[in-house]
């Protein structure tokens, strides 16, 4: 009985290893984790932080301290609000709001108020003299593959 058990278990451990596949397989890296840009707004400025940045996914999170309703535009340098990436609706006073965008290429991006007043009497008539902060966009970031306890 003894001699047949371990002979079973024997014979089971070289068919489980039979088994087993020779071949390889290519593990792809994991796209980076977003990077969390924080934005200030207040009656002159928009600030961010920080202002150098990998390329890939990102979230803003926008807080908006000036006296009115702004509404936020992340696009390219040089460009319009028409062609901006991401655009956050009106952010009253006091409010806050996140928007994700993902960077694909390198450069300098522009975080600009627009005319995004709560009506369009408020958006008509707003001034948009709210200085822009400027991020700057480089090489890819590297995937989160290798960091122990990343989700």
């Amino acid at each position: 009985m003894r001699k047949t058990t371990s002979l079973l278990f024997v014979f089971s451990a070289v068919a489980i290893c039979g088994c087993s596949s020779s071949g390889s397989f290519a593990n792809k890296q994991a796209p980076p984790q977003p990077i969390n840009v924080t934005v200030y707004i207040n009656d002159s400025k928009v600030s961010a932080f920080p202002t150098k940045i990998g390329s890939g996914p990102a979230t803003f999170i926008v807080t908006n301290q000036s006296s009115r309703s702004q509404a936020v535009a992340i696009m390219p340098a040089g460009a319009s609000a028409g062609q901006a990436l991401a655009q956050t609706g009106p952010i009253n006073p006091q409010g806050t709001t996140e928007v994700q965008v993902d960077f694909s290429s390198k450069g300098d991006y522009t975080v600009a108020t627009t005319a995004g007043g709560s009506t369009d009497a408020a958006a008509a008539t707003a001034s948009n003299s709210i200085q822009p902060a400027t991020i700057h966009v480089g090489k890819a970031r590297s995937g989160e593959s290798t960091q122990l306890l990343t989700p």
